[in-house]
């Protein structure tokens, strides 16, 4: 494959990974809705659609990887390198659809961390609920 059909294909899967990250985004807020509800049932079913899509999100950036490889982008940071082999319009908009993808994600992981301080308060909360209703009994 040329260099700009390889260019091409690592855009189209960088929008494609911010259009999932955007809706991870809607998944993790359901779910802090429905854990707020204390509604497991739908939680369970955010957090399976989460599951699912981030499984996605992950073989996006096998693919994206992949690509780059084939580009000859082989370092960690290889997003970087790509953007070094092109220039331009394509520089500017790989760049920019980059940086959206790299702030959707830091937002995902940041109410993914909110999640789990939240399951975490409900859990010591359930706790101590618990502890205050043993009861021994000394025969």
């Amino acid at each position: 494959m040329d260099k700009t059909t390889l260019v091409k294909q690592y855009y189209k899967n960088l929008v494609d990974s911010l259009e999932l990250a955007e809706k991870i985004l809607v998944i993790l807020d359901g779910a802090r809705q429905s854990s707020m509800k204390l509604d497991y049932i739908s939680l369970d079913q955010e957090n399976q659609n989460l599951l699912s899509s981030s499984a996605k999100l992950e073989e996006f950036h096998k693919q994206r990887r992949q690509i780059a490889e084939h580009l000859g982008c082989t370092g960690e940071r290889f997003t970087k390198e790509v953007l070094d082999k092109v220039s331009g319009n394509a520089k500017q908009t790989l760049s920019q659809t980059s940086e959206k993808l790299q702030k959707a994600l830091s937002d995902c992981q940041a109410k993914l961390e909110s999640q789990a301080d939240l399951l975490l308060e409900q859990q010591n909360v359930l706790h101590e609920a618990s502890q205050t209703l043993r009861v021994e009994v000394n025969a």
